[in-house]
């Protein structure tokens, strides 16, 4: 039993016990709670399991209020590589004005400590990647960032020109 895991503890990897002096790798363990108020009470309430094998990803969503700026729920969870797709990682908006989901993912244990609450923050909290080669690897993350950067990029021209059309009207 593993439910000995202290708050905060990072490790970077999680190990059988040591069986005939060899060290044998396991499942991907990520920070998993159902639907926190924050991100701090999820980390505290998260259980130490490992997660089912195939999902290699651990996934976290963020549900802000955009016009206060306060969380409004943290959930983070083990996922599939499919679930983790550049389509879904990022800040996207609800069907309900005013709360958008903030979407962050990674590929190594308890990777997703960490809450995103805006575009650069998922940026900085996502490591993307594909199966295959390191190179591929590589690339796909690489691919990734470019991808959510032209994201912000997008966002920041639109916040701008919209900042000098208002301007000039006043």
């Amino acid at each position: 039993n593993e439910d000995h895991r202290q708050y905060g503890r990072r490790d970077t990897l999680t190990r059988y016990p040591d069986t005939h002096g060899i060290k044998q790798l396991r499942a991907m363990v990520c920070w998993t709670c159902p639907k926190r108020p924050d991100n701090e009470s999820c980390n505290r309430w998260a259980p130490n399991r490992q997660c089912p094998t195939g999902y290699t990803m651990c996934q976290t969503i963020h549900k802000i209020n955009t016009l206060t700026g306060m969380t409004l729920l943290v959930h983070k969870r083990c996922a599939l590589p499919s679930e983790c797709s550049m389509e879904m990682v990022g800040c996207h908006s609800t069907n309900i004005p005013g709360i958008q989901d903030c979407i962050s993912c990674c590929n190594y244990a308890y990777c997703n400590e960490h809450a995103a609450s805006n575009q650069t923050a998922v940026v900085q909290y996502s490591i993307l990647a594909s199966s295959g080669s390191p190179a591929q690897t590589n690339l796909t993350s690489t691919n990734t960032m470019i991808h959510i950067s032209v994201k912000i990029v997008s966002c920041a021209i639109w916040y701008i020109a919209s900042y000098l059309f208002f301007a000039e009207g006043r």
